[in-house]
């Protein structure tokens, strides 16, 4: 009996759905269809529909009840595996195709040995999984499953690849190291993880680090600046024509999901970070005024109330990844988002017990406003974007209001909620010519209150110089659009904030109309 179940299993037969299903006795749609009959047309319609309803429900519930079902084969009366002969051939012929496998990888080394283990030669202990690294996986996260449905791909229906037991084991060791190494993986929220690698096309398939990888949520101000000034450096280890790849994970039900994939040549990835750090690069109101890049969480969770229970949908994160490392466009609700925020926010003002986190938040927004311009309209808005100026007048009023809030809290030696951007945000970037006529006539009972008069007078001159460009009480314009409203938090943020020193004394970058494939970084 050994030898003969031996040489079915060897022909490789396998049951197709159809077959295991032909053994039971599921409803019939049709049939039920067929067969249901009423007094007119009409009747007859309604009853065969009905019916057809509950022959699909009773279907359906079989069919949930077989796919949870375990079964197995008797042979003459014997489980087929409680058969010692059958046992023993599946249990070699399982050794002998992991042996081969373990022959292919260098020095014996499989992604899964320890340094309690050194001698051991498994490829997994189990089913290709991934132990730890995928968000919501648990201790064990296969890339497969026997006893599940198969996955159906997004536009592709039931065509799915097939995936053989070596290339499931290459994968699961490959992707258990990206998920190891700092820089070739990023976290992005509670729920979506990506990872990241490069090829060389000369060195034959030799992996290339990413030194850009890990400053995407974890940003280090020295490791960015270099980053800035290192392009061609780094492009020198790694040619332009070096393919890159990301791939985004999740494991809503402890099995791996690929959520996008993308795939782009490394230089042109390098040079659409560089842009993405350019943009969401602002002083820091703590440290004066020295770049500060946010990071991706801070980006999504400026979007979202301030400690709320659901925070930023995941898609969010994947959203502002694929735009850092590929120049996707932002998504016009993260600018609308964002403007929302900044009003009600300010109009709440800070919390007794703030620690700094509405400053950070501010910054985030602004960044996440900025990298709206210049992703979708390849236009870089930092201070020393003289002529966005003269041409926004949005950002002028920006930049009049927060002088307006540094008359009175220099007047009160203190900012208060009360202050022209606590109180007048809202209205100030929606409808300009409502509230500022109002507010610099009160600026001007503020400037006599300051004690230092050099320091009264040079506020003075900043608010004439700015206030200058509206000629009349009608220049002010009645109405801003959405993105008017976002260069107006631009101008508002570098306004009241130290004047920047630069990213760890390097020089910020000069506004510039951006070129999408400008190669000169």
């Amino acid at each position: 009996m050994a030898k003969a179940l031996k040489t079915f299993n060897e022909a490789k037969h396998r049951l197709t759905a159809a077959e295991v299903l032909s053994h039971f006795d599921l409803p019939d749609i049709e049939k039920a269809v067929a067969t249901t009959t009423g007094k007119t047309d009409e009747e007859t319609k309604a009853a065969q529909k009905k019916a057809k309803a509950e022959a699909t429900k009773a279907r359906n519930a079989q069919l949930k009840a077989i796919a949870n079902a375990k079964f197995t084969f008797r042979v003459n009366g014997r489980i087929l595996l409680n058969d010692s002969g059958f046992k023993n051939w599946w249990q070699k012929s399982y050794t002998d195709e992991r042996t081969a496998i373990l022959e292919l990888l260098p020095s014996g080394m499989d992604g899964y040995e320890t340094e309690e283990d050194e001698s051991s030669r498994r490829i997994t202990p189990v089913f290709p999984n991934v132990n730890k690294g995928i968000p919501n996986s648990g201790m064990y996260c296969p890339l497969a499953s026997f006893d599940k449905a198969a996955t159906k791909s997004f536009g592709l229906g039931k065509h799915t690849l097939s995936l053989s037991l070596r290339s499931s084991e290459r994968a699961a060791a490959a992707l258990k190291w990206l998920l190891q190494d700092r820089g070739s993986h990023c976290k992005l929220g509670e729920k979506l993880v990506a990872v990241f690698w490069a090829v060389a096309p000369d060195r034959q398939g030799t992996p290339v680090p990413l030194d850009f990888a890990s400053l995407l949520n974890e940003p280090d101000a020295l490791q960015v600046r270099d980053f800035f000034h290192n392009l061609h450096g780094h492009a020198a280890v790694s040619p332009d024509s070096a393919r890159f790849y990301c791939a985004i994970l999740s494991s809503p039900k402890s099995r791996i999901t690929v959520r996008s994939w993308h795939t782009e040549t490394l230089g042109r990835a390098t040079r659409k970070t560089e842009e993405y750090f350019r943009a969401v690069s602002l002083p820091n109101v703590f440290h004066g005024g020295a770049l500060t890049v946010s990071t991706l969480s801070e980006l999504t969770d400026a979007m979202v109330p301030p400690k709320g229970k659901s925070g930023p949908p995941s898609p969010a994160y994947a959203q502002l990844l694929e735009t850092a490392l590929f120049g996707r466009l932002v998504p016009h609700s993260f600018l609308e988002a964002a403007v929302t925020r900044q009003s009600l926010e300010f109009a709440k003002g800070k919390a007794d017990d703030d620690k700094g986190d509405f400053e950070s938040r501010l910054r985030a927004r602004t960044a996440l406003i900025k990298l709206y311009f210049q992703t979708n309209q390849n236009i870089l808005m930092n201070e020393s974007t003289h002529e966005t100026q003269r041409q926004s007048v949005a950002y002028v009023c920006g930049q009049v209001l927060a002088v307006l809030d540094k008359i009175h809290n220099e007047a009160h030696r203190k900012s208060t909620a009360s202050s022209p951007a606590g109180r007048y945000y809202g209205s100030a970037s929606s409808t300009p010519a409502l509230v500022f006529p109002r507010l610099c006539k009160l600026a001007r009972i503020h400037l006599e209150k300051i004690e230092n008069p050099h320091r009264a007078n040079t506020l003075d001159c900043e608010l004439a110089s700015l206030i200058s460009q509206f000629s009349r009480e009608a220049s002010w314009p009645r109405t801003l659009s959405l993105e008017q409203q976002g260069q107006f938090a631009i101008g508002f943020y570098y306004e009241r904030a130290p004047k920047a020193g630069g990213l760890a004394g390097s020089t910020p970058p000069d506004t510039e109309t951006a070129s999408p494939d400008d190669s000169n970084a």
